[in-house]
């Protein structure tokens, strides 16, 4: 019986050109597998592997007894990509298994002044410290990104504990100032935009504000949104000395557009993140030394629109806030 792809005659014909196809694919696969080899054909099987199937993997590898000391936890969130975690935080366990929030929750606790974690000298805290706010910062963008309120309340409870956000925004160390203020900045602006704050968000709020409860709730949200603004840019850089290194001066700078609305890095408005950060420096009168120094790394961070600009009108004015949080102290960069 010929062959003709295009002319099938019977139902055995037709049986004999699927077995032709499924008989031409294995050899071209085969061919390919010889070609690459055994180790590259392992590889790129593995790439192609639904993202879930590493996120399982994960999970099960949690639940290892090598992985309950704190040093190990820690450099497992130190190398863990951003997506991958994030997928770990949302992953379902079973009632008594660890965890990545729970591992990340302990060793967060571990770095608080007089926990159990004796053997921690300051240098190596705050290391730790670092490693858990970086992780919760990737957690908090992605959520904020995904607008969850289930997931930033989560965030909020279990890692943005106002205690241990104050101490923080203190700190000696750039890297723990700016990250912190900008988890609680990206969690406040969430909460801003709810109808109505439950216990205990309007103390929180208040906190990370600066504003009485009752003024943030009774504002519209375009006010609400500026008094948030105005607190985070205060805090990270009221008494700033030099530049934000590299790494801090890109998160601050992406915590701002989302507190601006221009966005993530996909798709990214400059224009509305100029005008907004442009009408934020207008509205400063530079009179205490805190506005100066505001001002000041603004212009010299964004420069190359702000001197130009920088006495433009807010397109929708805001009442500014009658109190801002303390400045953290001064000090140099290294």
């Amino acid at each position: 019986m010929p062959y003709n792809e295009g002319h099938i005659t019977s139902p055995c014909q037709s049986i004999l050109v699927s077995l032709l196809g499924l008989f031409e694919d294995a050899f071209e696969k085969h061919g390919k597998r010889l070609k690459a080899g055994f180790r590259e054909t392992i590889v790129q099987r593995a790439l192609k592997e639904a993202d879930d199937q590493d996120v399982k993997a994960l999970g099960w590898w949690l639940q290892l007894p090598a992985l309950a000391g704190e040093n190990k936890a820690q450099d497992f969130f130190a190398c863990i990509p951003e997506k991958t975690l994030v997928q770990l935080m949302l992953y379902p366990t079973e009632p008594g298994e660890r965890d990545s929030r729970g591992y990340l929750h302990t060793l967060l606790r571990s770095c608080e002044p007089g926990s159990l974690a004796v053997e921690l000298n300051e240098n190596e805290r705050k290391t730790r410290l670092l490693v858990c706010l970086r992780a919760i910062y990737r957690i908090t963008h992605a959520f904020v990104n995904q607008n969850s309120d289930v997931n930033v309340n989560f965030v909020r409870r279990n890692f943005a504990n106002m205690c241990l956000m104050r101490a923080m925004w203190a700190d000696s160390n750039i890297g723990i100032r700016v990250t912190s203020r900008s988890i609680c900045a990206l969690l406040a602006r969430c909460i801003l935009r709810k109808p109505w704050f439950e216990e205990p968000e309007p103390s929180w709020l208040q906190d990370v504000i600066g504003e009485q409860s009752n003024r943030i709730f009774n504002s519209a949200i375009i006010a609400r949104d500026h008094m948030n603004l105005k607190a985070f840019v205060y805090g990270v850089l009221s008494g700033q000395e030099g530049d934000l290194p590299t790494e801090y001066a890109t998160s601050f700078t992406e915590t701002l557009a989302i507190l601006t609305d221009a966005g993530t890095r996909h798709p990214f408005d400059w224009a509305k993140f100029k005008e907004q950060l442009s009408a934020l420096v207008g509205q400063i009168q530079p009179v205490t030394i805190a506005d100066r120094s505001v001002v000041g790394n603004l212009r010299r961070m964004y420069g190359d629109f702000l001197s130009a600009s920088e006495s433009a009108p807010a397109p929708t004015p805001a009442p500014a806030p009658t109190h801002v949080p303390e400045p953290a102290p001064t000090f140099a960069v290294n």
